[in-house]
């Protein structure tokens, strides 16, 4: 009797939890490539005015579909390095691009923004990601 109460239980639980990750996945819309902030990292944690380093961004696909779509970084209005293309499958690893950077002598922040996205972009809340305000050292 015992064993057929567990068995019920488990059964219920993983019928819901099948229903619940069926739901988020219907949510989920079909074509998503974004970044979060998080996603945007430099290759030195010390930043000095006039180094050379390397902005990395990591695209993601957070929707159902394969997508492709291309990567621009800047600092304000201007645009570092040149844009990259990515392309990224549903429910695969986020692809990585970087452009390298000579760090400015004042305070800076960099945003990264997705664009051209096809076949096309259901979610553009997540088309931008933005450091914080960086003051580099002298």
């Amino acid at each position: 009797m015992f064993f057929r109460f567990i068995l019920s239980i488990s059964i219920i639980f993983l019928g819901l939890s099948g229903l619940a990750f069926d739901t988020f996945a219907q949510d989920a819309p079909e074509y998503d490539l974004g970044i979060r902030n998080q996603d945007v990292a430099f290759s030195s944690t010390r930043l000095v005015a006039g180094q050379n380093i390397v902005i990395y961004a990591a695209a993601r696909n957070f929707g159902k579909k394969d997508v492709i779509g291309y990567i621009s970084f800047y600092q304000g209005d201007n645009l570092i390095g040149d844009t990259q293309g990515v392309s990224v499958k549903a429910g695969g690893l986020p692809d990585d691009v970087f452009v390298n950077f000579i760090v400015p002598s004042g305070a800076f922040n960099v945003r990264v923004e997705v664009k051209g996205q096809a076949p096309r972009d259901d979610n553009p809340a997540n088309d931008t990601a933005v450091t914080a305000m960086i003051t580099p050292e002298s």
